[in-house]
């Protein structure tokens, strides 16, 4: 009834993140299957430490009245969730990229908007347990005038370090006593 009236307002974009590849060419294809909520499994783009980020986002307006926007930008965030503060997160990582200034929604819609984060230091592995979250995301955020609050999407990505294996040292060798003979250390 209330949006009949009028008194509450949908979103007025769709915004899409497409994952690239460093040449900005081709969709990002490395992924990690990773366990949700009871059964499912979503699949993730995955990263290590120090990987570069790049993609594209894509604004699509979702009414045909002209709306003015304050900016599209798009943050990369890594946060910690503590199960005794679930809600409340702990940034890590924050790193924000502005990709179009102040103007109509429809001109920004009308190319993607790049954006790349390089050499992100991402030096925690994402997590899902019961006590602790560890996460990754992207948050594109649409500011406007005229919305009735931002449009936001957040659009999570995996983290996955390894370690490189050390080289096997030798082992240890003490003195050989296997061939000495006890006999020889008994008085006669």
């Amino acid at each position: 009834m209330k949006n009949i009236l009028g008194l509450v307002q949908s979103a007025t974009c769709r915004i899409d993140v497409a994952f690239k590849d460093a040449d900005g060419a081709a969709d990002y294809k490395k992924t990690a299957v990773v366990k949700g909520k009871g059964t499912e499994t979503e699949e993730l783009p995955l990263y290590t430490n120090h990987d570069s980020i790049f993609g594209e986002v894509r604004v699509t307006p979702l009414t045909t009245k002209r709306v003015e926007h304050n900016g599209v930008r798009v943050q990369l965030i890594g946060q910690i969730e503590l199960a005794s503060e679930r809600g409340t997160y702990h940034d890590f990582v924050a790193l924000v990229r502005e990709l179009s200034p102040p103007g109509d929604i429809a001109s920004a819609a009308s190319r993607p908007l790049p954006f790349e984060f390089r050499n992100v230091e991402m030096g925690y592995d994402s997590y899902r347990g019961l006590q602790v979250r560890c996460r990754y995301l992207l948050r594109v955020t649409v500011s406007g005038k005229g919305m009735v609050a931002d449009t936001r999407k957040d659009f999570p990505f995996w983290v996955r370090n390894y370690d490189v294996a050390a080289e096997e040292a030798p082992p240890i060798k003490g003195p050989n006593h296997a061939g000495a003979s006890c006999a020889a250390a008994l008085p006669p």
